[in-house]
């Protein structure tokens, strides 16, 4: 009776061990994906649930930039009026900057926002050395570091998918405009470009992705 027992018991502690090596393996295999680096994650969940594989070269995020940043001169000799914008001030294309004392204008040649002015005092005479930093708010960029084993895989001119987060289903075709000719920590830099509009500003965090 006891040998019976005793048997039974052994047989119990097997399937325990055993059910629990099948558990350990099934979690460990749906988790799997979840663990390695975003860009490397080549499946996706459909809408049924089902799993299918995607042709994406790297999915990250990054952080919205002009694409588009100068300085624009004073005109030398004139004296400065007055000035009507401060440093972080958004214009619209034809938006008056600053005025000069012979009544002429210098103004936004895009929308743009202001960046650092550098002007000389009001009634003071400009020089080569005064300028406005402006950058463009519609010609933007996300700059993504990609890793130097699929760095090939990109190309200048390449499409990317770009989404804003901040407002929904708002998805936007850039292009691959500089790929870095050295890498940082294994990582390049790639700089892609796009067209912004009057929502999305300099910022904001975007959603890239680049596929095949």
């Amino acid at each position: 009776m006891k040998n019976k027992i005793d048997l039974k018991i052994v047989v119990i502690i097997l399937l325990i061990i055993i059910l629990s090596v099948m558990l350990y393996f099934y979690f460990r295999e749906d988790n799997t994906a979840y663990d390695m680096p975003l860009e490397q994650r080549t499946e996706n969940m459909n809408s049924e649930g089902n799993t299918q594989t995607t042709n994406s070269i790297i999915k990250t995020t990054a952080e919205i930039i002009s694409a588009l940043t100068e300085n624009i001169e004073l005109h030398a000799t004139y004296y400065l009026e007055e000035c009507f914008v401060e440093e972080n001030q958004s214009l619209q294309a034809g938006d008056n900057i600053l005025e000069y004392s012979n009544g002429t204008y210098l103004v936004a040649p895009y929308d743009c926002v202001i960046n650092e002015i550098n002007i000389p005092d009001v009634n003071n005479i400009c020089t080569s050395e005064h300028y406005v930093q402006i950058s463009s708010n519609n010609n933007l960029a996300v700059q993504i570091q990609v890793d130097e084993g699929i760095i090939d895989e990109i190309s200048i001119g390449q499409e990317a998918q770009i989404e804003v987060p901040a407002f929904e289903d708002k998805k936007i075709t850039g292009n691959v405009t500089k790929i870095s000719n050295t890498a940082s920590g294994g990582k390049f830099t790639v700089t892609i470009e796009f067209q912004g509009d009057e929502e999305i500003k300099i910022g904001m965090s975007a959603n890239v992705e680049i596929t095949q």
